[in-house]
């Protein structure tokens, strides 16, 4: 009887053990989600957007003065058509200056998405910003002759959608459908299926950043 009693006290000692892990884990997971964003983060990159599983995980594309624009084969071909081949008047990231087309790409991946949020910071530069345009493209697997409709667009009305300078794009439950991403990647036949942008031509492009929830 002595033994049985040994073998359920060590029985309930384990239990209580798991359970006080179990406890911790939940905890953590709850902490890590609870966190805030700090200067200058970015809350979206944070924890799994509404619609994302719990065990969704974000990539990240930032890029900044110290990082070179790299736009995909379409709106390389568009830039070399509208500027002539003069490269002097394609604006790279912290350029200062007007009349200046800027574009850049960004490589999304083969993985599903569950959410995702395209965001430049811009400053405006002498000359008619105002109309400005932010335009958002799905980069197509052959070179057009023309560029295509934009996905998104604010037209000329840049600094009007966006006054604070920081015009974005989402997808997700509460914005554009994901399935619009998810689509492209799944049918694309680029080796790397690219979001691009292309903003023209009196604002200064401060910064970009890309975030991908995938699962």
């Amino acid at each position: 009887m002595k033994d049985s009693n040994i073998y359920r006290n060590l029985a309930l000692a384990a239990m209580t053990f798991l359970i006080a892990l179990v406890g911790v884990a939940a905890y953590g997971s709850w902490s890590a989600n609870a966190q805030t964003a700090a200067p200058g983060q970015d809350e979206f990159a944070l924890r799994p957007p509404r619609g994302c599983p719990r065990w969704a995980r974000p990539v990240t594309i930032n890029r900044n003065v110290q990082t070179p624009a790299t736009p995909g084969p379409m709106l390389t071909s568009y830039l070399q058509k509208i500027t002539g081949g003069d490269k002097s008047k394609i604006r790279k990231y912290g350029q200062a200056g007007s009349n200046l087309q800027f574009a850049d790409s960004f490589d999304v991946g083969r993985c599903r998405l569950c959410a995702a949020k395209l965001e430049f910071t811009l400053t405006r530069e002498p000359g008619q910003a105002d109309n400005d345009g932010f335009h958002v493209y799905l980069e197509p697997d052959t070179v057009p002759s023309t560029l295509p409709a934009p996905i998104f667009t604010t037209g000329a009305n840049l600094w009007t959608m966006f006054p604070n300078g920081r015009p974005t794009v989402e997808w997700g439950v509460s914005a554009r459908p994901i399935s619009e991403l998810n689509s492209y990647i799944f049918n694309s036949q680029l080796q790397t299926p690219q979001i691009s942008a292309y903003i023209q031509d009196d604002s200064k492009i401060v910064s970009s950043r890309l975030t991908l929830w995938t699962y």
